[in-house]
């Protein structure tokens, strides 16, 4: 009879203090269940979920995100994204999760590693699991850890965060989507910046811009007969170079308003060679009609070959900023 009481004081014991770890956010494994985390919201038209719990002066965050590449969120960006504790996580193609306590030291970027600045890596535990196109990282750290690349979690007034996630597992590559929010004891909300239209604005504009372009060479290579090919070929190109232009900078906008870094990624060191390009090559037409006979050759070859590479350029911009937002 005592040798039962023992046995069911003991797993009453086990229940009591082993329930908790297992239903509030401590079992740290990548798998995030239904009741695991109390408080819970969602980004990115529910793309981007964050979760989160406090226990014994430690906060366990999970987030789960419509990719494959790495997945981000960031506390108490104080302009754009500058100073802004950041907090990085992968899955790669071996199963392996990795996880980078970081910091921003700018308002665009760049966001090294704590330690590379001095600081510590605070994050106690974290775990990741990709599967089915989401990927899923859990981690653990204290609310305050006392370094100074870090920001104390839930204060009076809780967190303004950025959350972001990109289709690449290089953290320094540029984010597909990103955005802003509040979290806290009580719950959390998105903070809409509404710049969605613009980007729509931007892919529309250039591809435009493109079509344009390839029509103007069509016209300048095939159709010299006409009388009227040199007007059709300057307002094709007069487009072409005004829509490109309007492209680049509503995208600038965007990624001045999303904190993001503009010129990081190859993608934005694409689209501005194409339009400095796509900017000199017109006064190179004009050469042709004003400068002497003799040297109406040369100008042509280099107005020429200007419009290749800017057409090419554009193109590569293009296929580029595709795979960014992971269309190919």
């Amino acid at each position: 009879m005592i040798r039962e009481k023992i046995n069911t004081v003991s797993i009453f014991v086990a229940v009591y203090f082993l329930l908790p770890c297992l239903a509030f956010g401590e079992n740290v494994d990548g798998i995030v269940d239904p009741a695991e985390y109390p408080f819970s919201q969602t980004f990115d038209e529910g793309r981007y979920e964050l979760s989160w719990d406090i226990k014994d002066a430690i906060v366990y965050f999970a987030i789960s995100v419509e990719t494959t590449g790495w997945i981000a969120v960031g506390f108490e960006p104080v302009t754009l994204m500058e100073k802004a504790d950041m907090v990085f996580g992968w899955v790669d193609g071996d199963g392996q999760s990795h996880i980078i306590d970081a910091f921003s030291t700018g308002p665009y970027g760049p966001h090294p590693p704590d330690e590379e600045l001095g600081g510590t890596t605070d994050i106690i535990q974290f775990a990741g699991v990709e599967a089915e196109g989401i990927t899923t990282i859990e981690f653990s750290r204290h609310l305050s850890t006392g370094d100074e690349y870090d920001k104390d979690i839930f204060g009076e007034e809780g967190n303004t965060i950025i959350w972001a996630y990109s289709g690449s597992d290089d953290f320094r590559n540029f984010h597909v989507r990103s955005g802003y929010g509040r979290i806290g004891t009580s719950g959390g909300t998105e903070i809409s910046r509404g710049t969605g239209w613009l980007l729509v604005f931007h892919n529309i504009t250039l591809s435009i811009a493109f079509i344009m372009m390839l029509f103007a060479m069509y016209v300048a290579r095939y159709m010299k007969r006409k009388r009227w090919w040199l007007k059709l070929h300057r307002r094709l190109m007069i487009i072409g170079v005004v829509l490109s232009v309007l492209g680049i900078l509503a995208v600038e906008y965007i990624i001045f308003r999303a904190g993001g870094a503009h010129f990081r990624i190859s993608h934005s060191w694409l689209g501005m060679i194409a339009i400095v390009l796509l900017v000199i090559n017109p006064f190179y037409g004009r050469l042709i009609l004003r400068s002497a006979r003799e040297r109406k050759p040369f100008f042509k070859v280099v107005h020429r070959w200007i419009g290749r590479l800017a057409l090419a350029t554009t193109l590569a911009t293009i296929i580029y900023g595709l795979f960014q937002i992971q269309i190919l």
